[in-house]
């Protein structure tokens, strides 16, 4: 995709790049660091919980079941 006439090199790319991230992660900064620490502590123990869940459905399963349903996936 071409945004304007100039082109420019794969270095300035990189560089206007690094420089909007910059801009965009301080713009997102949030106000209060313990708000933040609270959803960042939330979403690691959801994660956790998915993956307990999972892991809890797969044990459930007859082995020969899951064999089945991996050889039909292939």
């Amino acid at each position: 995709m071409l945004r304007s006439q100039k082109l420019i090199s794969p270095d300035e790319a990189m560089s206007r790049h690094f420089s909007f991230c910059s801009k965009f992660r301080a713009s997102c900064q949030p106000q209060d660091p313990t708000a933040h620490l609270i959803r960042a502590m939330r979403h690691v123990l959801r994660k956790g919980l998915e993956n307990l869940k999972f892991l809890r459905l797969m044990q459930s399963r007859p082995t020969n079941q899951r064999s089945n349903n991996i050889k039909q996936a292939v």
